[in-house]
């Protein structure tokens, strides 16, 4: 005895219908494909179609990509709370410097205000200025001014020329010119202190090392800060290390010996590290 198919037989003409949608469908998609990319093809010689951005990989990178070394020293990566930290500037000061009508310095960005690395260098020098030398701020001001007519091609003229100065006025480094005081002639004192905590034998990306415990010639360079490392972070000099890392494991009950160990760096490298992040932030208020 024959079994009974379950199903139910199909019209011939369902049938027919069915297969005919479905092909005509197929036909539908398949010529809609080849109008979109000769669309675009055409849409790219014209130039009204922008292209996919380019992805750049390890491999791009090696077959010949190059890239601005500038664009790293410029990117606003620090509010104002990690520049001041960074710079041993005040908040409050370093509110002022940038907020008045004529800024000692041009930052990164203005909404919300963001500096730059090179920032951070300009902040430098002008407290080492203020403090180390005792230039009053008016004269600061107005060698800028002097500097940005003299050097208008120049966007950060107190990082970028060698200035010098005899605790009353800057000059350049050959003393031509007296540029606080618009251009007269005087002597050169060069600024050792505050040149020997700016490393430049790489121009494209000059290491920072802030004072930690005392602003003097003698202070150690354990703790950097680079453009190229860390997204700007301070780290261990020679190494990838945040010193922000360092000190949240101090503070979680690890011992400087075993961080040293851990790390192999010295005790005295950790405990630089540690300090220096339990005292920027304090030297920021």
């Amino acid at each position: 005895m024959k079994k009974v198919s379950e199903e139910q037989p199909q019209d011939t003409f369902s049938l027919f219908l069915r297969r005919m949608s479905n092909g005509i469908i197929r036909i539908l998609t398949r010529n809609a494909g080849k109008a979109k990319m000769k669309n675009n093809v055409t849409g790219r010689k014209k130039g009204w179609l922008q292209k996919s951005p380019k992805r750049y990989t390890i491999g791009t990178m090696k077959a010949g990509y190059r890239y601005d070394p500038s664009a790293l020293r410029e990117f606003p990566a620090y509010n104002l709370v990690d520049a001041s930290g960074y710079a041993r500037v005040s908040y409050a000061r370093l509110r002022y410097w940038i907020g008045t009508n004529a800024p000692l310095i041009s930052i990164a960005e203005s909404d919300p205000p963001l500096l730059s690395f090179t920032n951070l260098l300009e902040l430098h020098v002008i407290d080492a200025l203020r403090s180390q030398y005792g230039l009053r701020l008016s004269r600061i001001r107005a060698a800028v001014e002097t500097l940005k007519r003299y050097f208008p091609h120049s966007k950060h003229p107190l990082v970028e020329m060698a200035l010098t100065t005899e605790g009353i006025d800057l000059f350049d480094e050959r003393g031509i010119l007296n540029f606080s005081r618009g251009g007269q002639g005087a002597m050169p004192t060069i600024l050792q202190n505050y040149l020997q905590r700016i490393e430049l034998s790489s121009p494209d990306f000059p290491t920072f090392y802030p004072f930690v415990r005392e602003r003097s010639s003698k202070a150690p360079k354990f703790i950097s800060i680079s453009p190229a490392i860390a997204f700007g972070r301070s780290v261990i000099e020679g190494t990838g290390i945040t010193t922000a890392v360092i000190a949240a494991r101090y503070n979680a009950g690890e011992s400087i010996r075993a961080l040293s160990e851990e790390y192999g760096r010295g005790a005295q490298e950790i405990e630089e590290a540690v300090w220096w992040e339990k005292n920027r932030t304090r030297a920021a208020a």
